[in-house]
């Protein structure tokens, strides 16, 4: 029976693991399909034009993303332009900043200590097995 509930909890441990890397490896943010990427250089030539009508900054991941005057939306990838909030202003692009997204503090702890604390529970696990069955 004891070496039921071992085989059990190695089992548990190894499925706990599995779907923790998972998890951490495969868990991407979803970006919708209907975006598209600009470049830089033709995000400039495009608010030159006043094909932009509104700019949603992301100072979390140096992105805008980019309304267009027909409605459609693009995402570009911000370079470090010290001109670029005068040549929004001077083509009359309303501006937006959208609030950086902060993790709550208590989940960060959780996860990052999530793994450490499973793998020395689980060593400690095998380790006075292998001692109880070694003693008899």
């Amino acid at each position: 029976m004891n070496k039921r509930w071992r085989n059990v909890g190695l089992y548990v441990l190894a499925v706990i693991t599995v779907i923790f890397i998972g998890t951490s490896v495969f868990d991407k943010p979803s970006t919708e399909s209907s975006t598209k990427t600009l470049r830089y250089s033709d995000f400039i030539e495009a608010v030159q034009d006043k094909e932009i009508s509104r700019v949603l900054i992301s100072p979390d991941n140096a992105t805008a993303q980019v309304v267009e005057n027909d409605g459609s939306r693009s995402e570009v990838n911000l370079a470090p332009d010290k001109d670029l909030l005068k040549i929004l202003t001077e083509n009359n692009v309303d501006i937006a900043v959208t609030p950086t997204k902060l993790a709550n503090p208590w989940q960060q702890a959780v996860s990052s200590l999530i793994f450490p604390v499973l793998l020395i529970g689980g060593l400690f696990f095998l380790f006075s097995q292998s001692m109880a069955t070694s003693c008899k």
